[in-house]
């Protein structure tokens, strides 16, 4: 898998290493035949020497799909290459060094953008069936400027551009600014993309956007490159701390309860008025501190709630997961009319278990490299109540990092190699729920 400084969290992604990455030098193979072989051409079948190829496997040992570099060949004068040493198994095919890119687009085989898409060559007794040619097209490229919030270039800035594949966005290459905040992707084939970027401040802040200028990947502008060999220019980012920050709420009317306070009688609760206006608004009813399991805006009264005063929450979100709320309270409630004696009222049900579940956009900011500080955000849980404790645990495979239980994680020599993950567990009362989050593997 790529190594990448950063990666959204939930939504872990196979990429193919490339031998730089891994330490490992390509090596020339002879084009005289193995398991996989076949010729690299360019425009009008013109032969292509020096071509590097690497044979990828996955080696994911039944987790997600991990397609690592395995072997290398390169190709001779008559753009032919050869694999003479694989043993039986399955591979795929990427033509091209994006590392050290010559003039021509890199791809996968057959014809395409990512090693996720890209076909399976299954070596048998071996052998592989056919060979396996590839016409490269002139590399198109994509260049911008990261800069700071006062215009100053951020230097060794991370920018990564991902293609739409199988239903998400695929990681296809990355680099990072040099002292003039500038960059320059190279070896890209015709396609669409998204640039994101990344920074981490001085102070162990990380900055991060999507161009142009979106909180996140999916939210961004596409890059279309439309024909071999294309220059776009200009796909700029301008990281300013906190531009994304959730937007706080303001209660400019708080909520109202409506309606005869007297058992038998029917309640209703206004929302109040928020600025911003939420994306998403929930009510809940309580007598005294207890739930009574009824939401949404109206309240039946029942013989339980006579002498007692209830309480309304209304709780507001935002497109951030941030939320906000505010309460309105009744008087004491008065028992229904009767001509003879009121019966006792029933004994307050037990209150219902709270429903705990966790933001989609849960998400661990850092570069996945010793040295750096990894960084768990939006991790609260969404709850209609507030009282909520949270334990944290970071994993290095399968086992427990020490001492590794708060929301930053400082990466040790110790972790170099590993994949690390974050448990978050969230209780409220009797009540917990856990999610673990895949965060990568450190480089």
């Amino acid at each position: 898998m790529t190594s990448r400084l950063r990666r959204p969290a939930g939504a872990l992604i196979a990429t193919a290493l490339v031998g730089g990455l891994l330490g490992i030098a390509p090596l020339a193979q002879a084009a005289v035949g193995g398991p996989i072989s076949g010729t690299v051409t360019g425009p009008g079948g013109t032969a292509l020497a020096g071509v590097q190829v690497a044979a990828l496997e996955d080696l994911s040992d039944n987790e997600d799909p991990y397609w690592q570099n395995v072997d290398f060949a390169e190709t001779d004068a008559e753009g032919r290459y050869s694999f003479p040493d694989l043993a039986d198994g399955t591979y795929r095919l990427e033509f091209g060094d994006r590392l050290n890119p010559n003039p021509w687009a890199s791809e996968f085989y057959d014809d395409q953008i990512t090693v996720r898409t890209a076909d399976d060559i299954v070596v048998v007794d071996g052998a592989a069936e056919g060979t396996y040619d590839a016409q490269l097209a002139p590399e198109s490229t994509i260049s911008g400027t990261v800069t700071g919030a006062s215009d100053e270039p951020l230097g060794d800035a991370g920018v990564y551009v991902s293609t739409w594949a199988n239903g998400e966005w695929v990681h296809v290459d990355q680099t990072t600014t040099d002292v003039a905040g500038d960059y320059l992707l190279r070896a890209l084939p015709r396609g669409t993309y998204r640039v994101e970027f990344g920074y981490e401040t001085p102070d162990g802040d990380y900055l991060s956007e999507a161009f142009d200028n979106a909180h996140y990947l999916d939210q961004g502008d596409d890059i279309v490159i439309a024909s071999d060999g294309s220059v776009r220019m200009g796909i700029d980012a301008q990281l300013v701390p906190g531009e994304f920050d959730p937007v706080p709420f303001t209660l400019n009317q708080a909520p109202v309860i409506s309606g005869t306070q007297q058992v038998g009688n029917m309640l209703t609760a206004t929302t109040g008025s928020w600025t911003p206006a939420p994306q998403r608004t929930e009510i809940y009813w309580f007598r005294g501190e207890t739930y009574t399991g009824v939401s949404g805006p109206t309240y039946p009264l029942t013989a339980a709630d006579a002498g007692q005063v209830l309480t309304v929450l209304v709780q507001v979100y935002g497109s951030e997961g941030e939320y906000e709320y505010a309460n309105a309270t009744t008087g004491t409630i008065a028992p229904a009319p009767a001509p003879a004696p009121a019966p006792a009222p029933a004994p307050a049900p037990a209150p219902d278990e709270p429903t705990i579940s966790f933001p989609k956009s849960i998400d661990v900011k850092g570069d996945l490299k010793v040295g750096s500080t990894l960084v768990l955000k939006n991790y609260k849980a969404l709850v209609a109540r507030s009282a909520v404790s949270y334990k944290f645990q970071w994993f290095a495979g399968s086992k427990k990092i020490k001492k590794a239980t708060r929301t930053k994680l400082k990466v040790t020599k110790a972790l170099r190699g590993k994949k690390v993950s974050v448990k978050v567990t969230a209780k409220l009362g009797s009540t917990s729920r856990a999610v673990k989050v895949k965060v990568g593997k450190i480089r």
